[in-house]
Parts: C-alpha cells; sequence; structure tokens
C-alpha cells in the first residue's frame, strides 16, 4: 500500500448510521494506525454496551484493494456481506466510510462481537485494505492490512 493511500485511510471518515450517527475522525498521521479520540468512546461504549459486545469492527466490502467499481457491483459485494454476517449471527449497524471530502463513499456494517482477528479475515476475504476495530473500552483503531492472505473465517 502506497504512502498516500495510507493517508487516505487515516484521513477518511468512518460512521455508525445511529442517531444521530456516530463519527469516527482517527486522525490524519502517517503512522500505521491511528486511535480513536476519547470524546468519541462514552457513545460506543454505549453500543457495545447495549449489544452485550466486548468489542466491534467497521468493515465495508466495496471497492476492493481500492479499485473502483461499478454501484451494481458495490451493491451486490454489500448484500454478500449482510448475508454473510446474517449467516454468522453476528448484529450489526449501518455505517459508511468515505474519504475526506466525501466523494468516495462505501456502505458498510459496525458489526458487533467480531474480535481482532475475525475481524482481520473477513476484511480480507472482501479484498479490503483496512478495517477499524473497537475494543470494549470504546476506544478503537484503523487496522491496515498487508496483502498476505488469511485463513477463512
Amino acid at each position: 500500500m502506497t504512502p498516500a493511500l495510507q493517508q487516505a485511510y487515516q484521513r477518511a471518515r468512518y460512521e455508525i448510521l445511529t442517531h444521530p450517527p456516530i463519527m469516527l475522525r482517527l486522525g490524519a498521521s502517517a503512522a500505521p494506525s491511528a486511535a480513536i479520540t476519547a470524546r468519541q468512546t462514552r457513545p460506543i461504549r454505549a453500543l457495545l454496551g447495549a449489544h452485550r459486545a466486548d468489542c466491534a469492527a467497521l468493515i465495508t466490502a466495496a471497492n476492493p484493494r481500492s479499485v473502483r467499481l461499478s454501484d451494481d457491483q458495490n451493491r451486490q459485494r454489500h448484500a454478500n456481506l449482510a448475508q454473510w454476517l446474517l449467516n454468522a449471527g453476528l448484529p450489526c449497524l449501518p455505517a459508511r466510510s468515505s474519504d475526506a471530502q466525501g466523494d468516495w463513499v462505501e456502505d458498510g456494517f459496525f458489526i458487533f462481537g467480531l474480535h481482532r482477528a475475525r475481524a482481520v479475515a473477513l476484511a480480507r476475504q472482501f479484498g479490503q485494505n483496512a478495517l477499524v476495530w473497537v475494543a470494549a473500552d470504546g476506544g478503537g483503531e484503523l487496522l491496515l492490512l498487508d496483502d498476505q492472505p488469511s485463513a477463512p473465517v
């Protein structure tokens, strides 16, 4: 992954589509990961508690490897991810990620109880370069994935 693409992920906007939406702004540092800010942890902890979850992940299935697909292709990939989550019995909320300008928008899910290793495997299964993973304390980080394949989820 190029440094420019890493920065794009770090500057991106990540939203949990609750009412009101919870914005996860992870920062624009060039570090491999960026933490969710402290002021954001309270509503995230409340969501985790309401769903009796000790962690969560924000994952999309759109535009694998940051290659833009058609809207129809991305809708199908989103439906495939939704079906996978349903089959796995994992509760989730709708989520969205977009570039800093709001031009590159991807629908996804904030998935409760998806532990880190399984979240990474699922993101890789859907060809993603990154995901946001959230711990029980509401803190989380952007995980940039390498090109290594993972075990099936």
